[in-house]
Formats: C-alpha cells, structure tokens, sequence
C-alpha cells in the first residue's frame, strides 16, 4: 500500500458521511494542516480529502490568521425553528393560524 493510497483511507474514515460542499470536521481540518506543513501542495492535499483547493486554502489561511482549527460563529440572527420543522409549517386559508404536519 502507497503513502498516498493509506492517506486517502485515512481522509475517507475522517470524512465519513459528509458529502461535497458541506463543512470540513475539525478532524479533517487538523490533518489537512498537517499535511500542509509536512509540505505536501493544496491540490494534492483537495484530493485526498476530496473536498476543493478553495477549501484547502480558506483552511490554512483560518490557520494561520486565528491559530485554531474550530468554526468562527455564523452571523445572523438564529432561526426560530428549525429546517425540517419551518418546511413542515402549513398556513390555512382564511387564518392566521400555523400547524405542523
């Protein structure tokens, strides 16, 4: 087995069920820094993660500016309810009150 092909299994155990285009795990983001810093390129570092150069390189420029692997808080005022709940809501018509299915 190849360096490459166990770093690869590695990054698919981290990832788990997270598909593209949703957050990095922390876990990832502390290996995607490690191998950075062990000087392997953004582009190969996207591949074996299977995530995008962009996220690679937000990742490590997170790094270097806040020295932290955690998420920064969302702007924005939090939502009442939540996504599966506000899709659930129903408006009768003719009132103004709201059920949940």
């Amino acid at each position: 087995m190849s360096a490459d092909t166990g770093l690869r299994a590695f990054a698919a155990r981290l990832r788990g069920e997270r598909s593209s285009g949703f957050e990095l795990k922390e876990q990832e983001r502390v290996a995607i820094i490690a191998l950075v810093l062990g000087g392997r390129s953004y582009r190969n570092v996207a591949a074996i993660f299977g995530c995008s150069l962009g996220a690679v390189a937000s990742t490590v420029r997170r790094y270097n500016k806040d020295h932290t692997f955690k998420v920064a808080p969302r702007k924005g005022r939090p939502k009442k309810v939540s996504g599966d709940t506000y899709v659930n809501l129903v408006h009768i018509p003719g009132s103004t009150i709201l059920t949940l299915e």
